[in-house]
């Protein structure tokens, strides 16, 4: 029985140390996420991520309830046509910020569960090399927030190939 109680409590003083309840050394701003276009199955998400330790960090994997599968993604051109294409990390620079927005880097939300409906909010977790596991309530925003972002007259394709 007391090699138990040590092994709980090494269980949980060891998720600690992991950072479970690590302090956040990424702030995180302007969390948003496109609401569902008639019935897409997939959405994205936005935000600025600030390093606040000035040793720099990286976003290394989102997750989400509402969504069979998470990944982060950047834009890029091929060929002449922007494509967007998942990525394994987003590096956060020492003492600055990443933006990630309608055009450029983001995160997919791919296979959704259920609509975003536009005044709701998902839960989304954040895992970064240094500041470990973050969660963050994320709003749902209208269509008209994402094309007004990116230029384009289609809304929700951000005028790229996926």
């Amino acid at each position: 029985m007391k090699h138990r109680v040590l092994a709980v409590v090494g269980v949980t003083v060891f998720s600690w140390v992991l950072g479970f309840s690590a302090v956040a050394l990424v702030k995180i701003e302007d969390q948003w996420a496109s609401a569902s276009i008639n019935n897409s199955s997939n959405s994205a998400v936005f935000m600025t991520l600030t390093d606040i330790s000035g040793q720099g960090d990286m976003l290394v994997a989102v997750s989400s309830p509402v969504a069979t599968t998470t990944e982060l993604h950047i834009h890029k051109t091929v060929n002449g046509v922007m494509q967007m294409r998942p990525v394994s990390a987003l590096p956060i620079p020492a003492g600055g910020s990443i933006t990630l927005q309608p055009g450029a880097e983001h995160v997919m939300l791919i296979g959704l569960k259920r609509p975003l409906r536009e005044g709701e909010a998902i839960p989304l977790q954040l895992v970064f090399t240094h500041s470990n596991i973050v969660e963050t309530t994320v709003p749902i925003r209208g269509v008209g927030d994402l094309h007004a972002h990116t230029g384009h007259g289609n809304p929700g394709s951000g005028g790229t190939d996926h």
